[in-house]
């Protein structure tokens, strides 16, 4: 894009410390949240605890440190990373653990080894969880770093509320799944010979009280062993919640362990009349200036233009005399005086798919401490910004874990002030096809306490990066080479 916007919150390298470009506004945001969750460290590729509540956390992805976001999460299994059973809430079934054998993806020694016994038959680690702690019939997700030893396969299964087992087979050497029966499923390579496992079910409703296990096995849809005592797989970092994804891990040492909402953070104070409404004194006397945008506060009937009536906003065209029952007052906002046109362009990548959404605004990025305000997500695919009035509309069926270009336009379009939205996968070029119909606009977002906020009551796991506001309607040429 030529030259660089004129308020820029570069999220693909730090929260804290880093310029804001334009005038006036934070360089450091506000970023408070209690605990410290874990992240995928962009340099050394551990997973890491946060070093401190007001910290973000900064993850690598498509060659891009973006910013990770999480609505809360707790993690129902109470012992993460111990899996023997006189230590934990694990049960051995013709298996023994050895503690702390091999190095975990968080770079220590803390994985443990989960070895056969000496029978044949099923090998397996299990955790019963009372039935009471789920919502009946919700999407849950089992999830856990596995790395192979002498044995290179895994059955990762549960069994939901009406006592129904379901299971996938997984490569641990290559992550490839293998006979399944679940929901959904996944895989995402780690650090120190790991990957990352997921199986995701509808927990049910009934009276049987869930577990979750992790089954030895020799090959793709056999779990069948014969015991040697020796052989075994590396297992850390087990995590149980109702998602319909996994999120980052909730490490646990004898209790579960919650990690709270970042909803509405970061938080920046924005330079004043940034997506506000700012106005002129009502004009009454004299003449329009051609050009210029206003808002009609009196209208005795088509004055300024076919169908023109009081609160429309429009740019003028012609001289038109102004009196008494015919006045306005000159949009003035900080985008740009004349027009007062704008372009906003961010970086965006959910964890979740759009069929995941069921209803509700999601806030991505929000202006006004609610979920509906520059760049927001809804069900069936609709992506949206909400000026407090109107709502334009994108439809994108995003995938989950896909990065993608947003981008939101005010502009004058025949005389009439409108926006819009558009949205396209990194990876393709965004084109007219990319953008949503062009709605009329009321001249602001609504706004409180000049603040830029992200993730506000987002519905899941997502990554955010690189903001840039300009003052005019960009090409699409130019969305595509930022």
């Amino acid at each position: 894009m030529s030259g660089k916007p004129d308020w820029e919150w570069d999220l693909r390298t730090d929260h804290r410390g880093k310029r804001v470009f334009g005038l006036g506004g934070s360089d450091v945001p506000t970023f408070t949240r209690p605990g410290t969750p874990t992240y995928i460290d962009p340099i050394t590729g551990l997973v890491t605890i946060v070093s401190g509540a007001d910290v973000g956390r900064f993850e690598l992805v498509s060659d891009k440190l973006l910013a990770l976001l999480e609505p809360t999460g707790k993690n129902w299994i109470t012992y993460s990373s111990a899996f023997r059973a006189a230590i934990s809430a694990w049960s051995n079934v013709q298996s023994t653990v050895s503690d702390d054998a091999a190095t975990g993806p968080d770079g220590n020694a803390t994985a443990d080894k989960i070895v056969v016994d000496g029978n044949t038959g099923a090998h397996y680690v299990r955790d019963t969880i009372a039935k009471e702690l789920f919502t009946d019939d919700a999407s849950v997700t089992f999830s856990g770093y596995l790395a192979p030893s002498e044995v290179g396969w895994v059955r990762i299964g549960m069994r939901n509320k009406v006592g129904t087992f379901i299971s996938a087979f997984f490569n641990l050497a290559t992550g490839a799944v293998g006979t399944e029966d679940v929901d959904s499923y996944g895989s995402e390579q780690a650090a120190n010979g790991f990957w990352r496992f997921w199986i995701t079910h509808d927990i049910g409703n009934g009276g049987v009280d869930p577990f979750f296990q992790f089954v030895l096995a020799d090959a793709n849809d056999d779990d069948n062993i014969t015991g040697d005592s020796t052989s075994g797989i590396y297992a850390w970092g087990a995590q149980v919640e109702e998602s319909t994804y996994p999120t980052s891990l909730i490490p646990t040492s004898g209790a579960t362990a919650t990690r709270t909402t970042e909803s509405g953070m970061p938080y920046y104070t924005v330079p004043t009349g940034i997506y506000a409404e700012a106005l002129g004194a009502e004009e009454a006397t004299g003449t329009l200036i051609i050009g210029n945008v206003y808002k009609i506060t009196a209208d005795d009937g088509n004055h300024f233009y076919v169908g023109s009536v009081t609160g429309e906003y429009f740019q003028a065209t012609a001289e038109t005399a102004l009196d008494a029952t015919n006045k306005v007052q000159q949009v003035t906002n900080a985008y740009n005086s004349n027009p007062p046109e704008s372009t906003t362009v961010m970086l965006w990548r959910p964890g979740y798919d759009y069929s995941d959404i069921a209803s509700g605004n999601h806030g991505i990025v929000s202006v006004n401490n609610s979920s509906a305000s520059v760049i927001l997500n809804q069900s069936a695919g609709k992506v949206s910004t909400y000026d407090g009035i109107t709502t334009a509309t994108v439809t994108e069926n995003w995938a989950s874990n896909t990065l993608y270009k947003i981008a939101v336009q005010v502009a004058v379009n025949s005389n009439v002030y409108q926006f819009r939205i558009g949205i396209e996968p990194l990876s393709s070029t965004f084109d007219a096809a990319s953008w949503g119909s062009w709605f009329d606009y009321d001249g602001a977002f609504t706004v409180s306490g000049n603040g830029l906020q992200f993730g506000y009551s987002m519905f899941g796991r997502m990554h955010v990066g690189h903001l840039g506001i300009w003052k005019r309607v960009v090409t699409d040429p130019e969305v595509n080479a930022w």
